[in-house]
């Protein structure tokens, strides 16, 4: 059977949300909401179609309105000719005529998977770095380069916009990624947009995603099912606005499209032998180099920019026949993809992938970690005896140290130059190791040095000072590209999904394990249902619909206090039997006899003492 394509007729690409490289939650209908649309949708019962046309009802009344459409492409064209118009400072002579600041949008909107009240994305197009910076970076033309265009500082970009009559701006230029907020109206339609300079990874990724959803007609409305039913039972929060950080649209996203690739419903557009065959020219786009603000030795470190494999097809030409291996309808879909991650894949073990169309065995699996280890039972005497080793404790022994800050850590790879800068300018370990490893017993019966007379204090050189923070470091940076995929040790999450560009990224990485969990459960319910016939009115049904409701947060909380009294209950019947071992009974009373426990201690510590 022949692949069928499909494409959309939409006037505008849409966008998703927030942050470039992860497209965000775009609006669907909230949990309070959603009973009318699902009253609409349902089936009455002896009309035909079943799920599958339930789910084609859900996608249409999702989908962004024309005039939402329109209002998005009248906006992006209005910031495309305002952009321009703007003087910036280029560093060199400029012509917008010659090379003209381009507008893009990203996200859902980009692939046909927006609502109307759907966060528009924006990219704005440096027209001289097309590939990102892979070119040697300095801070500034003091250090043989030249400082960065105007057009990159968001303050500036937020200026110009609030002089052009936009509301609510609000730039935020030391984020992860650097984008100004602002409010829009037009034609009657109020858009919430969020725009940046260059970060283009978050429209190659919608690219990618709208060449799958190219493909076969039945994706987006798959998609759009899976959007829907997860927001429903609360595990579509991704900033955690409504309590514990869950899973991103990007991430669902995803998910639904490395299960089409398993059931080969859909081809892997970035295999390297569909890539060579097709004689796709490869590409790569270069991040933006950044500084470490954080640590002395890192204060004037740049983490050079990495050139990541951002090659795809993004159409399969016509000499190229692709063929599913069954044609299956949106509720067999929908059913087979609660089935696969419920039955056939082990998330502790395995990672999901696009880039390589198949689950990975993990490097790193997942362990639990147990709960730290609780203060140690006194004995009747108020004595501390000595706790055991956790097994956290055990198992950390080999593992890495952890990295002082978080906030600093990147998933990105490092250049040998700031590496070799770091090390340089950290303290150097102490030669005389050997007398570190010596036994315990030789040390002790060696006889203790004489006291020296402490060293008089010196003044501490003066430290440079500190850049501040989002401005970049004054050494220089030399682009490196990334090869080979090696899974990063940072890797500790119980999900991984792997973005399909920067690979040493989990796109699940807040999501914990009690949330992750939690997914699991809601997807063997969904199944069980399907399985039994229901309707999507009962699959999709709000969480707080039910009776007992009790939100994520409410169910974390209890699950905790629960562990609390397990613990301390456990504790109690632990302080209760040392306490009883160490009593003296009614013999040793008149005998005179102490216990055996304490007769041990007694025995051993003679033995130790003779033995010294």
């Amino acid at each position: 059977m022949q692949f069928p394509q499909h494409s959309t007729k939409e006037p505008v690409p849409d966008v998703g949300r927030r942050v470039p490289r992860e497209i965000e939650d775009e609006g669907a209908s909230s949990a309070d909401e959603s009973g009318p649309l699902l009253e609409s949708i349902t089936l009455v019962p002896g009309e035909e179609g079943g799920l599958s046309t339930e789910i084609l009802k859900l996608y249409d009344t999702q989908r962004a309105t024309p005039a939402a459409l329109n209002a998005r492409q009248e906006l992006i064209r209005t910031l495309t000719v305002i952009l321009n118009e703007e003087t910036f400072r280029w560093n060199h002579h400029h012509s917008s005529y010659a090379h003209p600041v381009l507008v893009e949008p990203f996200g859902s909107v980009r692939f046909g998977l927006s609502t109307s009240h759907s966060d528009l994305d924006l990219c704005i197009f440096d027209p001289y770095r097309p590939n990102g910076f892979d070119e040697k970076f300095f801070r500034s033309a003091t250090d043989g380069g030249e400082a960065l265009p105007s057009i990159y500082d968001m303050r500036e970009i937020g200026k110009r916009l609030q002089r052009r009559g936009f509301k609510n701006v609000r730039s935020v230029p030391f984020a992860a990624v650097p984008i100004v907020k602002f409010t829009a109206e037009l034609g009657g339609e109020v858009i919430e947009v969020d725009i940046n300079t260059n970060e283009r990874l978050g429209v190659l990724n919608s690219r990618l995603i709208n060449a799958y959803c190219e493909l076969h007609p039945l994706v987006r409305p798959l998609c759009v099912f899976i959007k829907f039913w997860a927001k429903q039972r609360e595990l579509n929060d991704p900033g955690g606005q409504k309590g514990p950080v869950t899973f991103s649209s990007y991430t669902l996203i995803l998910l639904v499209i490395a299960y089409l690739q398993t059931i080969e419903y859909l081809p892997n557009l970035q295999d390297p032998f569909l890539i060579s065959s097709t004689a796709t020219p490869r590409s790569r786009f270069w991040t933006r180099p950044r500084v470490s603000t954080r640590g002395a030795a890192k204060t004037r470190s740049i983490q050079s920019s990495t050139g990541y494999d951002v090659t795809f097809l993004e159409k399969i030409p016509a000499n190229i026949q692709w063929t599913i291996a069954q044609d299956l309808d949106l509720a067999q879909l929908a059913k087979g993809f609660f089935r696969f991650f419920t039955t056939n894949i082990d998330p502790a073990r395995q990672i999901v992938s696009i880039q390589h169309g198949a689950l990975l065995d993990r490097v790193h699996p997942f362990v639990a970690i147990p709960d730290p280890p609780r203060k140690a039972p006194t004995d009747a005497k108020g004595s501390a005896s000595a706790p055991a080793a956790s097994p956290a404790t055990v198992a950390n022994v080999d593992a890495p140290p952890a990295a002082a800050d978080d906030s600093t850590a990147s998933t990105e790879p490092v250049s040998a130059e700031a590496v070799a800068t770091e090390s340089d300018e950290q303290v150097s370990p102490p030669e005389e190791l050997s007398e570190i490893e010596q036994p315990v017993d030789e040390l002790e019966s060696e006889p203790a040095p004489a006291p020296t007379p402490p060293a008089p204090r010196e003044r501490p050189a003066p430290t440079p000072p500190k850049p501040k923070k989002g401005v970049f470091g004054s050494r220089t940076s030399s682009p490196i590209g990334y090869e080979g995929f090696v899974e990063p040790a940072s890797w500790t999450q119980k999900l991984v999904v792997q973005d399909p560009f920067l690979l040493t990224r989990n796109t699940a990485m807040n999501a914990e394990p009690w949330v992750v969990d939690e997914l699991l459960t809601e997807m063997k319910r969904a199944l069980n249902l399907i399985e039994s016939g229901a309707s999507i009115a009962e699959i999709c049904a709000s969480a707080k619909g039910e009776p007992g409701y009790k939100s994520l947060l409410q169910r974390r909380h209890q699950e905790r206090k629960k562990r609390t009294n397990r613990d301390a209950k456990e504790k109690q019947k632990f302080d209760k039997v040392v306490k009883q071992a160490d009593r003296p009974t009614k013999l040793e009373k008149t005998t005179g006899a102490v216990p055996a426990v304490a007769a041990a201690e007694e025995s051993a510590m003679a033995k130790s003492g003779a033995e010294a």
